[in-house]
């Protein structure tokens, strides 16, 4: 017998056991009768029904001996979550449904079952559904902050960006909380749809609205830089992609790939905007020298001798070339047909590792919290 099935078990026979019991208070016997003293045959039928992996026609029996008292509907809400983390969501829905069909069920419980009946679609991935009723909850103020939060959620998984942007600014004079960057990300994500269909006014919009929203961001600065790379406004492209290098070096690899796309890896421009970046950003050297190592881009002058002084300064890489005989440029290679040099990304908020880029965590939902990690293993 499994811990769940004993746990079920248990809260069957308070449920069973707690509408007796409400029954026998609230009823006087007639003269000449004897009161019962134990619980009728149900609960032990329903008890059956669950050891023999019955629950459904458990439920119908305990649907046939709830009363109206809450210990009753406290229970029945206690079996809906367990349905619900087992991921049964088609019996969780028919205990919230059970609750709600009830015409005496208190304003508490039946705010509060609906609320479990939209998680109970959410997790089924009934989206329509879940969404109806979270709209609902929200019109009615109920569970405001956390059905504001779900709701959002649905229309990001949806991908319906312009409701996320109106909920989430909802949410946001709600709580106090700064939204703002979260917003960005969502014009941002209007931005590359609207790229996606090659309609770069749109594109052009959408940005100019993520920059309304939160001016600095690296995602926002990217897509303008690309916006303009598009357009042929190569200068604009360069210098937001310097930018990006000076005010988050980390995202050097990703900078490097676009710079690539702008000009030539031998192009005077190219040399003068990283040389300027450098200037800048002492700490951008180890963050570029690292990215040619794990990319292979490194045939740019100014990314050349960034790259041979860092394996220089890296013992363990310069034992690897005196030993090979070989440039940076040999290095570069050796390592990354060993498999020696690693560029992938992890979420700052739960260590997600993934080898793309992903503006919104696939695992723990945050937005902006991956950034790019080099592991060298020389």
């Amino acid at each position: 017998m499994t811990a769940d099935t004993i746990f079920l078990a248990v809260l069957f026979v308070l449920a069973a056991a707690g509408g007796w019991l409400a029954a026998r208070l609230t009823s006087r016997p007639r003269r000449g009768k004897t009161k019962q003293t134990v619980p009728p045959a149900e609960i032990y039928r329903g008890l059956n029904h669950i050891l023999h992996d019955e629950t459904d026609r458990a439920l119908t029996l305990l649907k046939n001996l709830a009363q109206s008292d809450s210990a009753t509907a406290e229970v029945h809400f206690a079996l809906g979550t367990l349905f619900r983390q087992r991921g049964e969501t088609d019996r969780a829905i028919k205990v919230h449904q059970n609750l709600l069909a009830r015409p005496d069920l208190a304003r508490r419980h039946r705010e509060q079952a609906l609320f479990a009946l939209a998680e109970d679609y959410l997790k089924a991935g009934l989206y329509d559904r879940a969404e109806a009723l979270f709209l609902q909850l929200v019109e009615q103020e109920v569970r405001l902050e956390r059905s504001l939060q779900l709701l959002v959620g649905i229309y990001e998984r949806q991908q319906d960006w312009e409701q996320a942007v109106q909920w989430r600014r909802r949410l946001a004079r709600l709580t106090q909380a700064p939204q703002n960057e979260i917003i960005a990300h969502y014009y941002c994500e209007l931005a590359q749809q609207a790229r996606d269909d090659n309609d770069l006014a749109g594109m052009r919009a959408a940005l100019k609205k993520a920059q309304q929203s939160s001016r600095g961001t690296v995602r926002g600065a990217l897509m303008r830089a690309d916006l303009a790379s598009l357009t042929d406004d190569l200068k604009t492209a360069m210098r937001l992609y310097r930018r990006v290098l000076e005010s988050a070096p980390e995202f050097a690899a990703v900078v490097l790939r676009r710079l690539h796309g702008c000009h030539k890896p031998d192009a005077p421009e190219l040399s003068r905007t990283l040389q300027m970046a450098l200037k800048r950003q002492p700490e951008l050297a180890g963050h570029l020298a690292h990215a040619a190592l794990a990319t292979g881009l490194g045939e740019n002058s100014v990314v050349a001798e960034t790259t041979a002084q860092f394996i220089k300064d890296h013992r363990a890489l310069a034992d690897l070339s005196s030993h090979y005989e070989g440039s940076h440029t040999e290095v570069t290679a050796l390592l990354r047909s060993l498999g020696l040099a690693h560029l992938h990304y992890r979420c700052g908020q739960c260590g997600y590792l993934a080898a793309e880029l992903n503006w919104q965590c696939p695992a723990c939902q945050s937005w902006g919290s991956a950034r790019p990690e080099i592991a060298l293993t020389a």
